[in-house]
């Protein structure tokens, strides 16, 4: 039946990776794996449908509660194999209501529709989609709220925040950019929120129906470019 080559599951920062622990040529790999990512981690494989509120579409059979991190699409790092958040996943997100999570990887070939509702953030978003649909030209608003900072990071996918509103509401914290990225709907800075454009640059497009908006009452720079 030929030699066989065991293989280890390990969970780290970058994903679920599969290595070779045996250095020799082995003729084939049988792999069987139950998963269950930790607490605090939600998984999207769209298995079912579209729907973000479906438990189903996701690892462990239920939505992400709002304390959780969310992963959608390829994570892992070139030459890794994904296991289920990879670019062949045929449904992507898309919310029927309002929801909330703490922060959210858009990965290489995945889509996240706001459908016109508020997606919630207490965390950062990292967008590694590199395509200008990454959040699939979706109209809604992208609100970042809690008492920690969050960092927007769109690793040079410029078009990804054109589609919605930015909504800034945090409780004496900062919202800062790893990145440059493009507005081009409402913008607003509220409660005791500051906007930080530490890295790339923050442009805003404008168009007839967007606004830009600064009620903060924190400390200045209530918004540094």
């Amino acid at each position: 039946v030929g030699v066989a080559n065991t293989i280890v599951l390990t969970h780290n920062a970058a994903g679920i990776n599969l290595y070779n622990n045996v250095a020799a040529t082995f003729d084939y790999v049988q792999i069987q794996v139950n998963y269950t990512p930790p607490a605090g981690l939600a998984i999207w494989t769209g298995d079912t449908s579209t729907a973000w509120a479906l438990g189903t579409n996701w690892v462990a059979g239920v939505p992400p509660a709002p304390t959780d991190d969310v992963w959608i699409g390829a994570r892992s790092a070139t030459g890794v194999l994904s296991l289920v958040w990879n670019s062949t996943v045929e449904n992507m997100p898309v919310l029927g209501a309002d929801a909330s999570c703490d922060d959210l990887t858009l990965g290489l070939g995945s889509t996240l529709s706001l459908g016109g509702l508020i997606l919630t953030m207490t965390g950062s978003v990292d967008v590694r989609a590199t395509a200008a649909s990454a959040f699939n030209g979706s109209t809604g608003v992208l609100e970042f709220v809690g008492g920690a900072d969050s960092v927007i990071n769109t690793n040079g996918d410029l078009d990804c925040f054109t589609a919605f509103d930015l909504l800034c509401n945090k409780t004496a914290a900062n919202v800062t950019t790893a990145s440059t990225i493009q507005i081009i709907r409402n913008f607003t800075v509220q409660a005791t929120c500051r906007f930080l454009a530490s890295a790339g640059s923050t442009t805003f497009i404008g168009s007839t129906s967007g606004t830009f908006a600064n009620t903060s009452t924190a400390a200045a720079p209530q918004i540094q470019f």
